[in-house]
């Protein structure tokens, strides 16, 4: 396992340059990003909105750590943005890292639809491994653009309610590790023990 894929080198490929220094030029590389807060309908969107608050909130408050993005999660990310331009067609992806001895094997499941379908996750191919040997390291996700002001703001490496719902079930059922969330310029990673104190949409 090369230790190149966890330093701060990252992937060189045009459009993942691109999306990077359309956040630069836009003054929004920042470890804990700012955007247009949203605009609630009802009550229960208003209780939903403030339990993702509390969930970014606590991501900078110990539930987890936030770091400069590294190679690897940068190589899916460009992959994916090789696919759907995360600039102006942004899309989110789960990707599964699994480890044996000094192997890493990584599926990646999206689609051209902002939200994948949970049927290309990948959740059997991980469950197969795992009973074969590999531990389930690392759940990496992506949050996608948010808009500051009409210009491109980074989206919350932090876990969602419902991540944090899907992510707890992997834990219980598949023995996951780690869980990171990504916006393509910082990493927040939060330890399976912690995610009890993020909040879900229950």
């Amino acid at each position: 396992m090369s230790p190149l894929w966890f330093g701060e080198i990252v992937s060189d490929a045009p459009g993942y340059l691109a999306y990077r220094s359309a956040i630069r030029a836009a003054g929004g590389d920042q470890a804990r990003p700012v955007a247009d807060p949203p605009q609630p309908k009802d009550d229960a969107e208003r209780e939903l909105w403030r339990n993702e608050d509390r969930n970014a909130a606590l991501m900078y408050a110990g539930g987890g750590e936030v770091r400069r993005i590294w190679c690897l999660e940068a190589a899916l990310f460009a992959l994916q943005d090789a696919r759907y331009s995360q600039l102006t067609r942004p899309t989110e992806f789960v990707a599964h890292i699994l480890r044996l001895d000094d192997r890493i094997k990584v599926y990646l499941g999206g689609s051209d639809l902002l939200f994948p379908p949970k049927r290309f996750y990948g959740l059997e191919e991980v469950a197969a491994d795992v009973a074969a040997g590999w531990q389930y390291w690392v759940v990496l996700h992506n949050h996608t653009l948010r808009a500051l002001d009409g210009k491109p703001a980074l989206g919350m490496p932090a876990p969602s309610t419902s991540d944090v719902e899907l992510f707890k079930g992997l834990v219980e059922r598949l023995g996951l590790r780690e869980v990171w969330v990504t916006n393509g310029m910082y990493t927040g990673v939060v330890p399976s023990e912690n995610l009890g104190q993020f909040r879900t949409r229950e």
